[in-house]
């Protein structure tokens, strides 16, 4: 997630009241912070309590987390400047209210940052996941309809924001090339980590290591003297609320 936390965290400047919605374990709450400095303010919103309360060991004040969710959110009309959100909009059960609430919490032209991840063969490590999982495991299904993750195409957010009033949109696609840790340990412990991963681990957990293998024969093609240095595709979305 490194490089797109770098890319939003890049939205924030110096003296800006920020926040960071959907923050789970706070890494783009510390980035914006940073940017943030000492004339700023940053805080981070999640709906998840145990994401929050790993994010509180890494945060110092005057850095805030807070539990809510994103359609209801306990600030005042026009409080921050900008709003950053890394991998969360596709997650929201009502992706307008929640926009609509992002305008609410901005200033008059106060902007929003957020990533979301391109439809999933765009992204090599992430098609190969699916694909293993599905050849692995006859209960995996995820195949007949996009997971959610993947599901907020560039059209769904354009029109969802225009629904919530927002403004100069757009939508554009970032690439970065990552190194991933070790394979397959990693594979095995980034789908654990999932839903639909921990579903099948607690089904039938000798699968778990059969599809981190598929994973790293499928990559192999990337493998380098650094590691196995694989793309990852996002959208980068970004509206402003009107002046």
């Amino acid at each position: 997630m490194a490089p797109f936390v770098a890319a939003l965290a890049s939205e924030v400047g110096e003296g800006d009241a920020a926040l960071d919605l959907a923050c789970g374990t706070g890494y783009l709450t510390f980035a914006a912070a940073e940017r943030a400095g000492a004339s700023g303010r940053v805080v981070g919103v999640d709906v998840n309590q145990a994401m929050l309360d790993v994010a509180a060991r890494r945060l110092v004040p005057p850095t805030t987390l807070v539990r809510a969710p994103a359609d209801a959110m306990p600030f005042a009309d026009a409080e921050f400047d900008v709003v950053v959100c890394q991998q969360g909009l596709q997650f929201f059960p009502d992706l307008c209210a929640a926009l609509t609430e992002i305008g609410r919490v901005l200033c008059p032209g106060g902007r929003l940052a957020a990533t979301s991840w391109a439809p999933r063969d765009r992204s090599p490590y992430h098609e190969a996941q699916g694909q293993a999982a599905r050849a692995a495991d006859p209960g995996h299904t995820d195949g007949s309809a996009p997971p959610a993750a993947f599901a907020l195409t560039k059209q769904r957010f354009l029109q969802a924001a225009t629904a919530a009033g927002l403004v100069h949109l757009a939508a554009e696609e970032i690439t970065a090339d990552v190194v991933l840790p070790a394979l397959p340990a990693f594979a095995a412990a980034h789908l654990t980590a999932l839903p639909f991963g921990a579903e099948i681990a607690s089904r039938a957990p000798d699968t778990i290591s059969v599809i981190a293998q598929a994973i790293t024969d499928s990559l192999s093609a990337y493998q380098t003297p650094e590691g196995f240095k694989v793309p990852f595709v996002s959208n980068l979305l970004t509206a402003r609320k009107p002046s």
